[in-house]
C-alpha cells in the first residue's frame, strides 16, 4: 500500500520542481574537487568500506587506464549501483501517477541533460583507442566506460530529494540512515564507481558481496556548455580534468583535433 495516495501532484509541489531540477542540475554539472578526507568517511559510513578499499582518481580517463595495472583480472569485477533504493523501495511510496510527473518533469530533464553534456566524453573514451593515442584498452573502455560517469546515481537521487522533501514521505530508522548516508556521498564523493567481485579465483559467481571497492573520480575543472545545455567552446576545450585530460567540443559533437 503507498504511503502516499496522492493521484497528482498538488500545484504546490509542481511549484517546487524548478528549483529542485536546478539543485540537481548543479549537482550535476559541479566542478568542485572533492575533499577526500570527508569522502572517505563518507563511503565508510555509508557503505562500510575501509579506506585501503577506496582509490581517487583525477578523470575518468585517468580512473580507465589505471584498471589493469590495480586489477589484473578485472574480468572478475562488476559494476554495481549504490544508493538509497538499496533499502527503500520508491513504489511503496508514491503511486503510480505520481511516479510518472516526477520522471516527466525531474528525472528525464535531468537525465537528458547529463546526456547532452556527458555524451562527447563517453564518445572520446569509448572510440580513444581508434581515433587517438590512448593508454585505455578497448576492452577497459567498452567494459567500465558507461559506469565512470554518475548519471544513475543522480537520478535517483533527484527523485528519493523530492519525494522525502517535497511530498513527505516517511521513513523508517534504516530507511532514514540509508537516506542520510546517500545525500553525505553525493556532497562528498565526486564520481563514483563502486566494483564487486563477481567470478571467483574459480571462475564461479559469486552470489554475495565478498569484495568491494570502490573508485572515486573528481568532477572536471572545467565545463562549458552552449545556450541548450550541450558541451562547446571554440578554440579550448569544453571539458577539461585536473591531470589534463580533455574533451573538445562544438554544440555537443565530439571534435578530434589532429596532432601538431
Amino acid at each position: 500500500m503507498p504511503r502516499s495516495n496522492l493521484d497528482a501532484l498538488t500545484p504546490e509541489h509542481q511549484s517546487l520542481i524548478p528549483a529542485y531540477l536546478e539543485k540537481w542540475k548543479a549537482i550535476a554539472l559541479s566542478t568542485q574537487r572533492i575533499d577526500r578526507a570527508q569522502a572517505v568517511q563518507a563511503i565508510y559510513a555509508g557503505w562500510g568500506l575501509e579506506e585501503k578499499e577506496i582509490r581517487f582518481f583525477d578523470s575518468p580517463y585517468d580512473m580507465l587506464r589505471n584498471i589493469e595495472q590495480i586489477l589484473p583480472e578485472w574480468e572478475r569485477y562488476w559494476p554495481f549501483e549504490i544508493g538509497p533504493q538499496d533499502v527503500i523501495d520508491i513504489d511503496d511510496w508514491i503511486t503510480r501517477s505520481v511516479q510518472e510527473q516526477i520522471d516527466q518533469h525531474l528525472v528525464q530533464p535531468l537525465e537528458s541533460l547529463m546526456q547532452q553534456v556527458w555524451q562527447p566524453v563517453i564518445d572520446q573514451l569509448y572510440n580513444g583507442p581508434d581515433i587517438m593515442p590512448s593508454d585505455v584498452s578497448r576492452e577497459i573502455a567498452h567494459n567500465f566506460v558507461h559506469d565512470v560517469l554518475p548519471q544513475d546515481f543522480l537520478l535517483s537521487g533527484i527523485q528519493f530529494d523530492f519525494c522525502v522533501s517535497v511530498l513527505g514521505c516517511s521513513l523508517s530508522d534504516t530507511e532514514q540512515l540509508s537516506w542520510q548516508a546517500f545525500q553525505r556521498l553525493v556532497e562528498h564523493a565526486g564520481w563514483i564507481l563502486p566494483l564487486y567481485e563477481a567470478i571467483d579465483e574459480n571462475d564461479e559467481k559469486v552470489d554475495e558481496f565478498s569484495k568491494e571497492l570502490c573508485w572515486i573520480c573528481d568532477p572536471p575543472v572545467k565545463l562549458c556548455l552552449d545556450s541548450e545545455g550541450r558541451l562547446h567552446a571554440d578554440a579550448e576545450p569544453a571539458i577539461e580534468f585536473a591531470d589534463g585530460f580533455a574533451v573538445w567540443a562544438q554544440h555537443g559533437e565530439l571534435w578530434i583535433r589532429e596532432s601538431s
